[in-house]
């Protein structure tokens, strides 16, 4: 499991969110001996925490995911999605298939990526590899859009159905 977190200034107030939803995963990664990364970011991707086989040490994970970049810039969804399929491409699971989790809000929209040709080549590979890209959409309600990468959208309301 990938989970990617938008880590902007925007995000700061669902803080104690992000940590339940990013401790739930790496359960769901554990209980199916699934490795899970933990991917934070802004405008750029800094770094990335890997825990194999669900053991993650929460301490390290607070201190891991207490910064926020403070720009509100656009975010490059584009180069996110890139970097969880080539971490899932790497081979961080042992199956052939993976999930990407993508936490974020309205900042998605304002640099959405939407050339064709990267649309196929995301469709195809999702479908080759059997990678399941889900969105956990916490921002305006009111500016929520289709996401065509996303096989499913979650919101707050829905999370409690979250598998």
């Amino acid at each position: 499991y990938v989970f990617c977190v938008q880590k902007d200034i925007s995000m700061k107030r669902s803080f104690n969110l992000q940590t339940a939803l990013a401790l739930a995963v790496a359960e769901f990664s554990k209980k199916n001996e699934h490795n899970f990364v933990y991917v934070p970011f802004a405008e750029n991707i800094d770094k990335e925490m890997i825990a194999l086989n669900g053991k993650i040490d929460f301490n390290d994970y607070v201190g891991f995911n207490n910064s926020f970049d403070s720009k509100m810039n656009p975010v490059d969804f584009k180069s996110v999605i890139n970097y969880a399929f080539t971490l899932l491409k790497l081979g961080l699971t042992h199956s052939s298939g993976g999930k990407v989790y993508l936490l974020c809000n309205e900042l998605l929209f304002e640099n959405f990526p939407q050339e064709e040709e990267w649309r196929v080549a995301v469709t195809q590979y999702k479908q080759q590899k059997m990678i399941e890209i889900v969105v956990i959409y916490i921002g305006d309600k009111s500016k929520l859009q289709n996401i065509w990468f996303a096989d499913k959208i979650l919101v707050p309301k829905q999370l409690a159905q979250f598998s």
